[in-house]
């Protein structure tokens, strides 16, 4: 599964079947710009606070969308935290699967991906660096409200 195109949004709803029903009535204008998907994500430890992952088909569509006037009319009619929403546009630079990076670290053939890619090995010593990097990451909340 790839995700080329993402707009992430993360903010507080006051009430999320309302802020629902309202985000799902304004589906079809997302789609209408070329939205693919929408996953809605809460917080384990605060259920108010979503996490909402947009694929788009063009990234240029999606930053059309967020300035759009549908997207402030669905914003007016739903009270959404105390704060502007955290808004995020990314690109997908790779894709990796867990169970091809565990047969590479084992000097096994890699398995592949669904779509049929390989993906390519990982060095101990990249995979040491990345798991201090989110270890010091996680010791860290600043980046996690």
């Amino acid at each position: 599964m790839t995700f080329p195109n993402v707009v992430f949004i993360r903010h507080k709803v006051m009430n999320f079947r309302k802020w629902k029903a309202v985000f799902e009535a304004h589906s079809a204008a997302r789609v209408a710009c070329g939205c693919q998907a929408a996953h809605i994500f809460r917080r384990a430890d605060n259920p108010k606070e979503l996490v909402v992952m947009l694929t788009w088909s063009d990234l240029a569509k999606a930053r059309q969308f967020l300035v759009s006037e549908d997207l402030k009319a669905m914003l007016a009619e739903v009270t959404v935290g105390d704060r502007a929403p955290d808004v995020f546009l990314l690109e997908e630079v790779e894709e990796t699967f867990v169970a091809t990076l565990r047969d590479s670290t084992n000097s096994a053939p890699p398995r592949p991906a669904p779509d049929g890619m390989v993906a390519p090995a990982r060095s101990v010593a990249f995979e040491q660096a990345d798991e201090a990097a989110w270890r010091a990451a996680d010791a860290s909340s600043a980046w996690f409200r």
